[in-house]
Order: structure tokens, then C-alpha cells, then sequence
């Protein structure tokens, strides 16, 4: 049994050199468990191979709040970050009218989670990898940092006072309460957005048309212009003199016509 074992491994197990992407634009790496010492090493090693075929920009399994918070500290390397991490146990911005911990036996799987040695594992990861951006992708576990993170960027954007009142918390709001509110702000905001762009796009459009009429009606007049320049160069008379003709209105000329030069 352990030899089959040993051949299937010898045949699954891939090489981080001989990883081929193809044409792919994600690539996703897992582990069997979160709690092993190599998954550092192994991941360390696909993510060297990963970024040397072009992969440079992550998303981890993180809360989104916390994959703002590790952005920061590869654009920065303060690790005063990771003492803000939900991942490593920070529970500081916490709602304190709330309790939304796990229950059951995820309580339990929470009070008992080896914080101390995954900061440890997580930090040596994170100090060795250069990704060019991060995204946390995940729930936020244990604290409200989401909440903070938001408003934080609100302020640096200048976000209306309204939406700013919409977004902040509810005291005494049940999570599906919270969670049935911000979904519905989110639709909206994404009709919002769809709406803006579609003005946008009507403004691009009248404004392109608008230029074109004025093309239009620029070319009509070099037209003119020329037509009437052309005219005058060319144009006869009505007198008697210089070859010209003197009509009678209805087609019969009464003058003579100046003979053809000599070139005698």
C-alpha cells in the first residue's frame, strides 16, 4: 500500500519549475490543512515560479478589511499592521451592542485558534513575498475593521455626508438586519453607477455628433469659400467688350465675338 501511495505521489506532485499556466489568468494555490509548518515553504516557492510567469497580483483568503490592512504594509513594511489583523487575533473594532462570534462548535474552534503560532507562520510568509497588490477576499472574523477601513477611505474621497449616514452602523441591529441593509445600499449603488456611466456615455455621444456637425458645416463653407474664389477668376461679363456678348434674355447674342488671336 505505502509503495502505490509513494508512485501516485511521484506522479501527482508538481515541481514549482515545471508549473505551466498556459494561457490562464488566475492561478489558485490550496493546502490541505492551514496549520502545517511547509505550507509557508511550499506556498513561498509556487509563488516565486508564479510571478516569474507574470502572476503578481494576489488574493488570499482574508477578510476584505484585512487584505486592505496587508496592502498597506507591503506598500510600507511597517509591521505595526499585523497587530491589526483579524487573522492574528486582533478583535479591537468589535461592535460592543453584538456578539457575532461563532456558535456551537465554531465557538469553540475560536476560543481554542492557535493565533500566536499562524502570526508567526503568516509574518514569515508575508516578509518574504513582493507581491505587487493584495486583496483579502473572505469575511471578516471577530472584529468590525470593514467598517473602519470604509469610512476611512470615504473621508479620503470626499464621499456625501448622506451616503456616508447610509453606510454607519445601526446600534441594536441584528447581523441579518445589517446584512439585508447593506445589500440593498449595494444594489443601489451599483444602479447608480451603471446610471452615471450610461449619462457619461450620452454626454460622449452628443458631444462627438456635436463636433461632427460643426466639421460638417466648416467643410460646407470651404466650399463655398472656394466655389465663389473659383467663380470670379473665371467669370464673363455682360458687356460688350474683352470677347464677351451681349444678350437679349432670351438666348440670342447681339455682339461679336473677338476674333482668335494670330500668331503670325
Amino acid at each position: 500500500m505505502t509503495d502505490g501511495l509513494d508512485a501516485w505521489l511521484d506522479r501527482a506532485v508538481l515541481r514549482p519549475a515545471d508549473l505551466d499556466t498556459g494561457e490562464a489568468e488566475v492561478l489558485v494555490l490550496g493546502e490541505f490543512n492551514h496549520f502545517v509548518h511547509e505550507k509557508g515553504d511550499f506556498r513561498l516557492a509556487m509563488a516565486g515560479e508564479a510571478r516569474r510567469l507574470g502572476f503578481n497580483v494576489w488574493a488570499e483568503e482574508l477578510g476584505w478589511s484585512d487584505g486592505r490592512r496587508l496592502a498597506r504594509y507591503f506598500e510600507t513594511r511597517d509591521e505595526a499592521v499585523f497587530d491589526r489583523l483579524s487573522l492574528f487575533g486582533w478583535s479591537g473594532e468589535a461592535r460592543a451592542d453584538r456578539d457575532d462570534r461563532p456558535t456551537g462548535i465554531f465557538r469553540a474552534s475560536l476560543e481554542t485558534y492557535p493565533f500566536d503560532l499562524m502570526r508567526a507562520e503568516q509574518t514569515r510568509f508575508y516578509r518574504a513575498l513582493s507581491p505587487k497588490a493584495l486583496h483579502g477576499f473572505d469575511v471578516a472574523a471577530g472584529h468590525d475593521g470593514g467598517y473602519v477601513d470604509l469610512f476611512a477611505r470615504l473621508d479620503a474621497t470626499g464621499a456625501p455626508q448622506a451616503w456616508r449616514a447610509a453606510l454607519a452602523r445601526r446600534p441594536g441591529e441584528t447581523l441579518e438586519e445589517e446584512t439585508t441593509r447593506l445589500t440593498a445600499l449595494a444594489a443601489e449603488a451599483l444602479q447608480r453607477a451603471a446610471a452615471e456611466e450610461d449619462a457619461r456615455r450620452r454626454v460622449q455621444l452628443e458631444n462627438a455628433a456635436r463636433l461632427e456637425r460643426v466639421a460638417r458645416r466648416d467643410l460646407q463653407e470651404e466650399r463655398e469659400l472656394m466655389r465663389m474664389l473659383l467663380g470670379d477668376k473665371g467669370g464673363g461679363g455682360s458687356g460688350t467688350g474683352g470677347g464677351g456678348a451681349k444678350g437679349d434674355g432670351g438666348g440670342k447674342g447681339s455682339g461679336k465675338a473677338s476674333p482668335p488671336p494670330s500668331f503670325k
